[in-house]
């Protein structure tokens, strides 16, 4: 699958509509009342109909919004089977059912009687539960996506769907997942981002085609003792969390890419953390660091560093070996008097950006020059590849 599935998250600023920012519409001559999700009466579900059904606005009908009395005869399963049949989209992918703020507060039992579907989305609606038996005949299902609910829990039933490549639960109120949700050996995508989880199943290693994860957002205090063995991991972001300290198994994940622990607890980081060998973006701000490993295997493919907002007095001497290097931030650390490692700036001819603020450096190496500008004073003139630099 390709990465821009993996945006549904948000990211790259990509920002999904929200129930609240959905145009509100009323049928002609329709006098029920907005549809209440807290209300004990029969809801009928808003959906696409002709113009031959229903008077249109903006080309879009509304069957009804709630029965007003008791006695209304709504025919539930006609009209959710209909909505399901409007929703249903066929593609060189397969068949997909887009059923997305809907105001929806369970998943139609009717899903129950259909296999062929490819992708499912129920995006921004008010589902609270997943029925065990959902996932029974959903065994082709690839793409999952339930963003926006508001789920408490998924059931461990979630292994039926052996060919689950992507799924998306991020915006939830999911406190845990299913220990079973490590037999998705197709897995590459895994959303969970802004839920309320407090750990991962420890044996989240058996993910083994795992290649995206995002556990943004919640209140992770650490990550399993078999996180580095997801081998085919290449992202894994986890900002916004608890996490003290980083499994030794993380210097396992020979194919990571992009990782993002800022804004948690580190204190430290494993010695496994330098076998890292392939990292071109790494996020560490907002921690309590005081020192970096004195190595990296990384160094030479590293793009983008980010360590503000930490504990640093000294950066260690790889600083100097980053020919790849693209934007380099250190600001807001406690670096006193010349930090940077002699020698810094011969092999970063390709450095955009350099952050020093907010820390107490009076004194740049003389190599800084060979970065390709020229500094006097608090001035700078571009020479070549940077176009900034802040170090007041």
């Amino acid at each position: 699958m390709e990465a821009e599935q993996a945006d549904r998250s948000g990211m790259d600023g990509m920002s999904s509509p929200t129930r609240e920012s959905l145009p509100k519409q009323d049928m002609a001559n329709d006098e029920g009342s907005k549809p209440d999700k807290n209300t004990g009466k029969e809801e009928i579900f808003e959906c696409k109909v002709s113009p031959k059904d229903v008077v249109n606005h903006n080309n879009i009908g509304l069957i009804g919004r709630k029965a007003e009395t008791e006695n209304t005869d709504v025919p539930n399963k006609c009209m959710t089977n209909k909505m399901i049949a409007e929703s249903n989209e066929t593609d060189d992918k397969g068949t997909s059912l887009s059923m997305q703020s809907k105001e929806l507060d369970e998943i139609p039992k009717e899903l129950l009687e259909i296999q062929e579907y490819q992708s499912i989305y129920l995006d921004f609606n008010y589902i609270t539960n997943i029925p065990e038996q959902v996932f029974s005949n959903l065994e082709n299902l690839c793409v999952l996506s339930l963003v926006g609910n508001d789920l408490e829990a998924i059931p461990e039933t979630i292994e039926r769907l052996r060919n689950l490549e992507e799924l998306y639960l991020n915006e939830n109120c999911l406190a845990l997942l299913p220990d079973n949700i490590t037999k998705l050996n197709k897995l590459v995508i895994l959303n969970v981002i802004g839920n309320e989880l407090s750990s991962l199943p420890n044996n989240i290693g058996h993910l083994s085609s795992l290649a995206k994860l995002y556990i943004d957002e919640n209140q992770l205090s650490g990550l399993p003792n078999s996180f580095g063995f997801m081998q085919s991991l290449e992202l894994v972001k986890a900002s916004g969390n608890q996490i003290k300290e980083l499994p030794q198994s993380i210097g396992y994940l020979s194919k990571l890419l992009t990782l993002d622990v800022s804004e948690n607890k580190l204190s430290s980081l494993p010695w496994s953390f330098s076998d890292l060998p392939r990292l071109q973006s790494l996020d560490l701000s907002e921690n309590n660091l005081k020192s970096l490993p004195e190595r990296m295997k990384c160094c030479g493919t590293l793009r983008y560093l980010h360590v503000e907002a930490n504990l640093l007095e000294w950066l260690p001497d790889w600083f100097a070996e980053m020919p790849q290097i693209l934007e380099l931030s250190v600001k807001d650390n406690r670096m006193k008097h010349s930090p940077l490692p002699a020698g810094f700036g011969k092999r970063s001819q390709k450095l955009k950006s350099l952050n020093l603020a907010g820390n107490f450096i009076d004194e740049l190496p003389e190599t800084i020059g060979e970065c390709c500008f020229s500094l006097f004073g608090s001035s700078i003139r571009r020479w070549g590849q940077l176009d900034r630099l802040t170090w007041f």
